[in-house]
């Protein structure tokens, strides 16, 4: 009984720790999107003004 108990309760770390990650997986991922589009606007910026110069 004491055995299956802590199968249960290993599952349960290892399923929050998959939802945790997952959680940050995403946040990475939207992080990386906003820096990516951050970088694009900036680089057009700054080639826009290369230009005028």
């Amino acid at each position: 009984m004491f055995f299956i108990k802590d199968i249960i309760f290993l599952l349960k770390d290892v399923y929050l720790f998959i939802l945790s990650s997952g959680r940050i997986y995403l946040f990475i991922k939207r992080i990386r999107f906003f820096l990516l589009d951050e970088l694009k606007k900036n680089a057009k910026h700054y080639y826009h003004n290369k230009d005028l110069c």
